[in-house]
């Protein structure tokens, strides 16, 4: 059998945080792409998984890398993040599978510059993942690895909501001259329901041009050109 890697993901509500689970779940007869834990080695065993200055034979270092696509379509790619290392120390079992990353957390691999401050919200874009088992002592043998590409827009989405929220306010205070920037606040809450109803992230550029859009009709709203 072999391992068959699974992951999903969450974005905070401020926007700041990234969460990845692995959920390739436990090796059995019901799940034969499952992680070994403790039993017979058919797949590769969580307590083999080692830090990044680890190179004994028969372990292993599990990554993630990012390509990261943002709204304006320019593509950054990220360093290596060996998760041992991120974790802060072994994997006793899956649940210890799950990580939090920043914008501090991704590091550009040309100019060595940080996706933005720890505290910084991170870029709406287009993130292509690769989260990959790798063999310790060569760091180029794949055992398994998993592309997937999600879509990051909390950033517009924060706008878009304050948009939301002014429009109850308008209302409360009889500010009845509103009328167009509560039309351009139900567009933009349009829009983005739309974006987060596509689910083919493999149409990268129209999803990239979509944030684009909806960040320009956040910011410019009845001024901006279609």
């Amino acid at each position: 059998m072999a391992l068959n890697l699974s992951l999903t993901y969450a974005q905070s509500n401020n926007a700041i945080t990234l969460t990845l689970t692995d959920t390739t779940g436990v090796y059995s007869g019901s799940n034969t792409g499952g992680w070994e834990t403790g039993g017979p080695p058919t797949n590769p065993d969580l307590v083999n998984i080692v830090g990044s200055a680890t190179t004994t034979a028969a372990k292993y270092h599990l990554q993630l890398i990012a390509v990261v696509t943002d709204k304006s379509g320019t593509e950054t790619t990220y360093n290596t993040i060996d998760l041992y290392d991120h974790n802060g120390g072994a994997f006793g079992d899956t649940t210890d599978l799950t990580w939090q990353f920043n914008a501090g957390d991704f590091i550009g691999s040309t100019d060595s510059t940080a996706m933005g401050l720890s505290s910084a919200k991170l870029t709406d874009g287009i993130y292509n993942l690769t989260y990959r088992l790798v063999d310790a002592p060569t760091n180029l043998v794949i055992s398994d690895s998993l592309e997937q590409s999600i879509t990051i827009d909390g950033d517009v989405r924060i706008d878009v909501y304050n948009k939301l929220r002014q429009v109850s306010k308008d209302y409360e205070n009889e500010n009845n001259d509103k009328s167009r920037d509560h039309m351009e606040a139900l567009l933009s809450y349009t829009y983005l329901q739309g974006l987060l109803s596509s689910t083919d992230t493999s149409q990268i550029e129209e999803l990239y041009t979509q944030l684009y859009t909806l960040d320009k009709l956040v910011s410019d709203g009845s001024n901006y050109t279609w």
